[in-house]
């Protein structure tokens, strides 16, 4: 990903797929200080991350 819009605009488009909600976009600081992510879950339960690690 480029940017945190990107990962917001993933996980909007994940959930409109039918993808299930693990994790809502965000700063994950245990990961990193620039960290941004969200986790959402396929229909086989497998866990998928977008994430951008930039200032």
């Amino acid at each position: 990903m480029k940017s945190k819009a990107e990962v917001d605009a993933f996980y909007r488009a994940a959930l409109e797929a039918g993808a299930a909600d693990n994790g809502a976009p965000g700063p994950s600081p245990d990961y990193g200080e620039h960290y941004y992510a969200c986790f959402v879950l396929d229909p086989d339960s497998y866990n998928i991350e977008a994430m951008i690690n930039e200032a």
